[in-house]
């Protein structure tokens, strides 16, 4: 199972079990801190516990948990500031993400994969439904799911939306839910990774810096993995995807790009504009 495959697998759960243990600071019985959050009124309103018990497995296969001798705990090998209950709480959709997107765990490969993939569709016309996002599947993958059915494609947009890859709309028409790939909460929040305060890089340098944070990015081991099968774009050009989210953080003014003389660029697509870009710096 995985995060992905398993439909009682959900974010929410996952706050929930977090917030808890980062409290207790220290290991905590496991059928303790089920029933503490699925309380016995519940089951015997006829409710079902499964929900923790399968978070808290998920949350063990991935990595944030720690099982040991019925008890479980945040995973002692996360950064202490990732184990706090306060800045670990607005970390943990980057935590989350560390452990999922990573060649070093198979546990939710198929959702590193699917989210590669994803990542490097078309911006401006994504395919947001699952029927759609199964005939592109098709025209670019053959027979490569990634695991994903309709039950699945479900969990997919929960989790992606969560770790701050894609966001959810509503639309006229017979499947109103539909999803947009785009990172740029994920580069919000970890521009300061990426880049100093004030520092100027050249594109290349902080385009290398994100695919080794994070290798569902142009050039990641993930990305390139599932790129394979389709030409996405053309060399020296970013995908829509990326491109669009540098340009939304330039015009939330996080972010200034600029383009120098005779320095090597990359090619960003917008909307209604191509952006050449050699250099980034953070604006403080």
């Amino acid at each position: 199972m995985s995060l992905m495959s398993n439909p009682l697998a959900t974010p929410s759960c996952v706050v929930a079990i977090f917030r808890y243990l980062a409290r207790a600071g220290g290991p905590v019985e496991k059928h303790y801190l089920e029933k503490l959050l699925s309380p016995d009124a519940l089951i015997t309103a006829g409710a079902s516990r499964d929900r923790v018990v399968e978070n808290i497995k998920e949350s063990v296969r991935a990595g944030l948990l720690a099982e040991k001798d019925g008890f479980v705990e945040l995973n002692p090998s996360l950064p202490a500031e990732a184990r706090d209950p306060t800045a670990g709480r607005e970390m943990l959709p980057d935590t989350v993400s560390s452990l999922v997107y990573t060649t070093e765990r198979d546990a939710n490969r198929n959702l590193s994969r699917a989210t590669a993939w994803f990542l490097a569709q078309n911006a401006y016309d994504p395919p947001g439904t699952w029927r759609e996002v199964q005939a592109k599947l098709t025209d670019q993958m053959g027979q490569e799911r990634f695991g994903l059915n309709d039950i699945q494609y479900g969990q997919f947009a929960d989790w992606t939306c969560f770790l701050g890859f894609a966001w959810g709309h509503r639309r006229t028409g017979p499947q109103k839910k539909f999803l947009v790939p785009d990172p740029t909460a994920y580069l919000r929040r970890n521009l300061g990774r990426l880049i100093g305060p004030d520092e100027e890089a050249p594109i290349a340098v902080f385009m290398q810096r994100l695919k080794e944070l994070c290798p569902v990015f142009e050039e990641g081991t993930l990305r390139t993995s599932v790129e394979k099968s389709f030409a996405s774009r053309e060399k020296g050009h970013l995908s829509t995807v990326t491109s669009f989210a540098l340009l939304r953080l330039r015009d939330e003014g996080h972010l200034e790009v600029s383009m120098l003389q005779d320095a090597d660029a990359f090619i960003l697509h917008g909307a209604r504009e191509e952006v050449r870009v050699s250099h980034v710096r953070t604006k403080s």
